[in-house]
This record gives C-alpha cells, sequence and structure tokens, in this order.
C-alpha cells in the first residue's frame, strides 16, 4: 500500500514542521533571554566600576591629607566612605542579603 504510507508521511511532516517551529521559537527566547542576562550584567558591572572609582577616589583624599597634613578624616568622611562600601556591596550580593548577614553574626 504506497498510497496509506505516502498519507502517513504527509501527516507527519506537518507535525515535524511545526515541532522544528517550536524548537527555533524556543531558540530564539532563549537567545533573549540570554542578551537580557548580558545587557543586566553590563549595567551592574558598570555600576560596580562607578561606586570603586568613587570610593578609591575618596580614600586617594583622606590618605593625602593624613601623609601631607598629618590629619585624620572626619568621622563623617569615614561613614560616607563605609556607605558607598555597604551600598557596593549589596550591589553585589543583593538587595537584601547584606542586612541578612548583619542579623546572622
Amino acid at each position: 500500500m504506497p498510497g496509506h504510507d505516502s498519507r502517513a508521511n504527509e501527516r507527519s511532516r506537518p507535525q515535524a514542521d511545526s515541532e522544528a517551529r517550536e524548537a527555533r521559537d524556543a531558540d530564539k527566547v532563549k537567545e533573549r533571554e540570554l542578551a537580557n542576562a548580558c545587557s543586566m550584567s553590563q549595567s551592574k558591572r558598570e555600576q560596580v566600576v562607578s561606586h570603586l572609582r568613587y570610593i578609591r577616589q575618596e580614600l586617594r583624599e583622606m590618605h593625602q591629607g593624613v601623609m601631607e597634613d598629618g590629619l585624620l578624616p572626619e568621622a563623617g568622611e569615614v561613614r560616607g566612605v563605609m556607605a558607598q562600601m555597604e551600598a557596593l556591596l549589596e550591589l553585589l550580593e543583593g538587595k537584601g542579603s547584606r542586612k541578612a548577614k548583619d542579623s546572622e553574626g
């Protein structure tokens, strides 16, 4: 029955096409998710670099004051740099993880 086999192939072909189309769509979704994750990572990296540059500059100014003038930084300056370091840590670990770790220890 050659005619019967060709009909079965004709029926399974649309199903195979549909499955291939679904697989391509799934691949496209994965590619978009990966692209979004990469762009978020890039944004996070830029934020981290910005925080580190600010902290480095503040510490350089404090160091210069100590070395040139023999003056210790004001407590508010130190607290400001510490706050920037905390913000950086929260950015790296996630929003609530630092507070949870502080309450544990």
